[in-house]
């Protein structure tokens, strides 16, 4: 063989041999290549998706801290239309304890109402012990209402709440003011004028 086909055949093999290398170089590469690409695709659909389904500008920081500040909703007893006692006597939640509301200015004691002769009035159900004062309370409530939705005459002068008890009541200048208990009764006693001068300040302001 003569040198120069020698070299032709060893040059032939050198790009050859080259040849393959690149060509598994690139089957080698191809598909790392590939891998990122589509990797990258994949993590910037995630992020349109997340980006459509996230709030902006601090929507939803603002909507939990909406929700956490939102007004509880108030407290049942809190309202000047509802004249019920916590402290009722007869096993129900009535006005003044079941009590006869008339009864405390005509016969000055309090006095166990029935279910012959009830009223509704203010979202609350009166008792009263006679026909003749369910038609008076009827045609004046008002006038026979405890005052301060029959809440305690001496907490509402304190800017508080405490249920009426009807056993501890006085009335002064025509109106029934009922207190929490004996004590307290004693203490509204002592003072009541400005007790009750107090308490026409804060109510209703007090029920908020």
């Amino acid at each position: 063989m003569k040198p120069s086909l020698r070299a032709l055949i060893f040059l032939s093999a050198l790009h050859f041999g080259a040849v393959s290398a690149l060509a598994e170089t690139a089957v080698v590469q191809e598909p790392a290549t590939q891998k990122a690409a589509d990797d990258k695709k994949s993590e910037d659909g995630k992020k349109k998706a997340d980006d459509a389904t996230t709030p902006k500008d601090g929507k939803k920081a603002d909507e939990t801290k909406k929700a956490a500040d939102g007004k509880k909703p108030a407290e049942v007893y809190k309202s000047n239309e509802i004249y019920q006692s916590s402290a009722s006597l007869l096993g129900k939640k009535l006005a003044i304890g079941g009590y006869d509301a008339v009864a405390y200015h005509t016969q000055s004691k309090p006095v166990p109402g029935t279910d012959d002769f009830t009223h509704v009035w203010k979202g609350a159900t009166w008792r009263f012990s006679s026909k003749e004062n369910l038609e008076a309370f009827v045609k004046e409530p008002e006038k026979f209402a405890p005052q301060y939705g029959g809440y305690c005459a001496f907490a509402v002068a304190h800017k508080g709440l405490s249920p009426g008890d009807p056993r501890h009541w006085r009335i002064v200048d025509g109106k029934l003011y009922l207190n929490v208990d004996a004590s307290v009764q004693t203490r509204w006693n002592k003072d009541h004028v400005a007790f009750i001068k107090r308490g026409d300040e804060n109510w209703p302001r007090v029920l908020k």
